[in-house]
């Protein structure tokens, strides 16, 4: 059988994808609850008393491709949306390009000099936390359902393959923690998927990084 360039170049990025899911790689980190390549250590998460159940959450976020309004999810305080599908996913580039971001605040209106403190990450070294440098906005509401519109992007320092975004809702706490204690609030963590123009990114979650012997499908772009 004879292949055209393209066809070979693909079959051949193909085969190095899921031969390179054999090698232990600090390119790539899991989305999930806890790593197993870290002793099964997870990302932290931020504790409320009350949660949401006053009306003190994230009612819709949209950023690229997800789009997910979730009012107060029932009253549960923290919801891990790292598989929820499409509406919860998106790929970004790391080169520059601006994405919209758009975050709606819950059903209370906080009375002045009271409001809902809003903080969104993303663990861009894929270490399992959220550190200062991480910070991807922030901003205060003091309407029900008021619309937060930000144009951002992806620092270029950020290790390329899927990590996650974590945005938080705290009533009067400009500042919150990642993963601290508080009253009334809500968190929500996302699923994003990193890429720098490489010909491959892993699209199993952790393929390379928890050195796994299986065959990692992935992204391919040839000329």
């Amino acid at each position: 059988m004879r292949f055209s360039r393209p066809a070979f170049v693909g079959i051949a990025a193909l085969l190095w994808c899921a031969l390179s899911a054999q090698v232990p790689s600090a390119r790539t980190a899991t989305p999930h609850e806890a790593d197993p390549a870290r002793g099964g250590v997870g990302y932290c998460q931020p504790t409320f008393t009350f949660g949401p159940t006053d009306g003190d959450y994230v009612d819709y976020v949209g950023f690229y491709a997800i789009n997910n309004l979730t009012g107060d999810n029932g009253g549960t305080p923290y919801t891990s949306y790292v598989n929820g599908g499409a509406a919860t996913t998106s790929r970004f580039l790391n080169d520059g390009t601006t994405y919209t971001l758009v975050v709606n605040s819950g059903s209370y209106a906080p009375v002045a000099p009271f409001f809902e403190g809003f903080r969104v990450w993303i663990d861009s070294n894929h270490d399992l936390s959220f550190d200062a440098s991480e910070l991807l906005d922030e901003w205060t509401t003091t309407e029900a359902f008021e619309s937060h519109i930000v144009f951002t992007g992806i620092d270029a320092a950020a290790l390329p393959g899927y990590t996650r975004m974590r945005v938080m809702c705290v009533y009067n706490n400009a500042a919150p923690t990642p993963c601290g204690a508080y009253n009334y609030g809500e968190c929500e963590d996302y699923m994003i998927l990193i890429e720098d123009g490489s010909v491959c990114i892993p699209l199993i979650p952790g393929g390379r990084a928890m050195g796994t012997r299986s065959p990692t499908w992935c992204w391919m772009a040839w000329s």
